[in-house]
């Protein structure tokens, strides 16, 4: 079993997206694990120390997505737009975020971390950490560019309605019981973009010699500033698109 806190900061609720579960590490988009999970099975993880509490896994289980997979196969039963679709990858569907919340705000009694850690995506050898017991809270600017990347409800629901909601039709070649996993169907996408970490307590001097380290060492893609004595400010401005939440459902949540 592997803590909730190897994986994710927290679980938000985020107005227009609804509960969306807030990655400790942000994934590029591009890589295993980023904006391929759309459609994906993810393993469903318990929790230590009795496995009680259930979590999906960040990455999928399948290195093509299992369930948008069964959505185009299934296409033309599914009819309406679904079956108009040309690839799979056509029946996702990208929101900019506008109008919606802009920020996401982790407060310490809703963080899953605890205990001296590195901040998101800092590498572990600079020695960057932060003491997350004394966390006031943690804000994810999202950016101008963030985005929604989904498979709609009723493109989902349809599948289920087509297969009678026989999982094991879902990808019958396949050992993977998509009603004993959880089924990814967003991902929030950032590019540009930042976060703050508020502690209870001044930073000290040896954490900004730590920090003017950072900001030199070689291809850091993040930079740092103090905001003030308690708030450390990280910007990401490299291009690159991150997936910084997930969204996920059950197969029996999609019988109509």
């Amino acid at each position: 079993m592997r803590e909730l806190s190897s994986y994710y900061l927290s679980e938000k609720s985020i107005h227009g997206l609804g509960d969306m579960w807030i990655l400790e590490a942000f994934h590029e988009a591009s890589f295993f694990g980023g904006e391929g999970l759309v459609g994906s099975a993810s393993e469903r993880l318990r929790a230590p120390p009795l496995g009680l509490t259930r979590f999906p896994s960040p990455f999928a289980l399948t290195a093509t997505p299992t369930v948008l997979s069964a959505i185009y196969r299934n296409r033309k039963e599914i009819g309406g737009e679904v079956a108009a679709a040309a690839t799979p990858q056509s029946l996702i569907q990208t929101a900019v975020l506008a109008g919606v919340q802009q920020s996401i705000t982790i407060e310490h009694k809703d963080s899953f971390k605890a205990g001296t850690d590195t901040l998101p995506m800092v590498d572990a050898s600079i020695g960057l950490n932060v003491d997350y017991d004394r966390m006031v809270k943690m804000a994810i600017a999202l950016g101008a560019g963030a985005r929604v990347k989904a498979i709609p409800k009723g493109s989902l629901m349809g599948l289920y309605k087509v297969l009678k909601g026989d999982a094991a039709r879902v990808e019958p070649e396949s050992p993977i019981r998509i009603d004993n996993e959880y089924i990814v169907d967003q991902v929030l996408v950032v590019n540009d973009f930042s976060y703050s970490f508020e502690s209870s307590v001044d930073f000290n001097l040896e954490m900004e010699a730590k920090v003017k380290m950072a900001n030199v060492a070689p291809n850091a893609s993040i930079q740092f500033k103090f905001a003030s004595k308690r708030t450390l400010q990280a910007s990401i401005t490299n291009g690159v698109d991150y997936v910084v939440g997930l969204h996920v459902v059950r197969w029996h949540d999609l019988r109509p």
